[in-house]
């Protein structure tokens, strides 16, 4: 791959890294970047796709803060697709899904119990880099809503909780988020995107909590937040089901429930 640049389209734009960088994720989701695989060639690439070195670093080194893709120096160096024990783990993950070996509700339920222990660890963690990046991405999902460009909002809000993660400095905690962000994608691009506008709204009052280190708000706001996001889901499936006049379907389990909350056993009012 890294010396054939046909597979990459042009871009341009005032946001050209974005453009790039949702591109490079697509391709990757989409199994037409492979875990290893190195990417073309910094001043090759930035002129194939008609931007500037540094747009292309930036979008680079946003992959690179979601473990999308490991960045090597030296005569041997570049941009290489992430192949660690985290990509291992999120394809198996994602193939389970993919196979209907786990539900979405367990899903849901997972990332609510892990994503309760790592913004309670973030909080304890995090340093002002950490809070620029995420405020940040709620600053670009805005952008996208507001441009209606409703695939790419909901990538890079799933992109919120990978942010998270590496806000914990802890990286199996990064695997394990990965993975189930991975899974919530693969999801999200069958039944579609959140048309919704809610999640900056929650995002930011969630910024307020997380700054200042006040765990239990901030895992309260996420919970919410995720339920209200499994909600929707469950509804765009079941309508995706009705449209196909498919008595089942691979993205919904039959009887599925929403989860219950991590603690206390109730879900989020809608």
């Amino acid at each position: 791959m890294d010396n054939n640049l046909s597979s990459f389209a042009p871009t341009k734009g005032r946001r050209a890294y974005e453009e790039i960088a949702a591109n490079i994720r697509e391709m990757v989701v989409d199994g037409r970047l492979k875990p290893g695989e190195k990417l073309p060639p910094e001043r090759e690439f930035a002129e194939h796709l008609g931007v500037g070195r540094n747009v292309l670093r930036e979008a680079l080194r946003s992959l690179e803060t979601i473990g999308l893709l490991e960045m090597r120096r030296g005569k041997w160096g570049g941009a290489f697709v992430a192949s660690g024990p985290s990509r291992a783990v999120a394809e198996q993950m994602t193939d389970l899904l993919r196979m209907g070996g786990v539900s979405y509700a367990s899903v849901i339920e997972a990332r609510i119990w892990i994503g309760s222990t790592v913004v309670r660890v973030a909080c304890a963690r995090h340093t002002d880099e950490d809070i620029a990046a995420l405020e940040k991405n709620i600053e670009e999902v805005e952008a996208l809503f507001k441009a209606g460009r409703m695939v790419e909002k909901t990538l890079k809000n799933i992109e919120f909780h990978n942010l998270l993660a590496a806000a914990t400095k802890n990286p199996t905690l990064v695997i394990l988020m990965k993975s189930l962000t991975d899974m919530a994608t693969y999801f999200a691009k069958n039944i579609g995107p959140d048309p919704a506008s809610t999640t900056v709204r929650s995002r930011r009052l969630f910024m307020k909590a997380f700054v200042a280190r006040d765990a239990e708000a901030a895992v309260k706001e996420m919970e919410a937040s995720l339920l209200r996001l499994h909600a929707v889901h469950i509804h765009l499936a079941t309508k995706k089901t009705a449209k196909s006049s498919a008595s089942t379907t691979p993205f919904l389990p039959p009887a599925q429930k929403t989860p219950a909350r991590a603690r206390g056993g109730r879900t989020a009012r809608q």
